[in-house]
């Protein structure tokens, strides 16, 4: 069971080089230990699933239970249901913002400053193709009309 509001961090695999190479020094230990310094609500932390180093798994469990709540329930449900995620730069806070839902980037990620606008422009280059996302010029007429067909 989680609660009615939660901030929610789904932890990433502890030796992904997202983390080593775009952390910034957070690793998923010191954004839990951030989280619970700095939050008002509670926080709800999901183990990555492809995370195979057992002996991590049982470390961060016995370091922070009582502390966070820890979970395994459905990634996209607890990210619709939470207030924020926090992420160091999981894939899952790009999720959350195409979902509506606040996001706290830790690290580096592509996507940590996309407002809205820049975040559709990002999605339909990938929808569309050939439509620059960083660009202020309007889509072409080849690109519209391929969406309408």
């Amino acid at each position: 069971d989680v609660p009615d509001e939660y901030s929610f961090f789904p932890m990433q695999v502890s030796t992904d080089t997202q983390i080593l190479i775009n952390g910034c020094g957070w690793d998923n230990s010191s954004v839990i230990e951030h989280a619970i310094a700095e939050a008002d609500i509670p926080l709800v932390v999901k183990f990555h699933p492809a995370e195979k180093n057992i002996d991590y798994i049982f470390k961060v469990y016995e370091k922070y239970k009582g502390k966070v709540l820890f979970s395994d329930i459905d990634t996209l449900d607890l990210i619709e249901s939470s207030e924020q995620v926090i992420t160091i730069n999981s894939t899952v806070g790009l999720e959350a913002m195409i979902l509506g839902v606040d996001v706290k980037v830790m690290g580096l990620a592509l996507y940590k400053e996309f407002d809205q606008g820049r975040l559709r422009k990002y999605i339909h280059r990938y929808l569309i193709g050939n439509v620059d996302y960083f660009s202020d010029k309007p889509i072409s007429e080849d690109s519209l009309l391929r969406v309408l067909d």
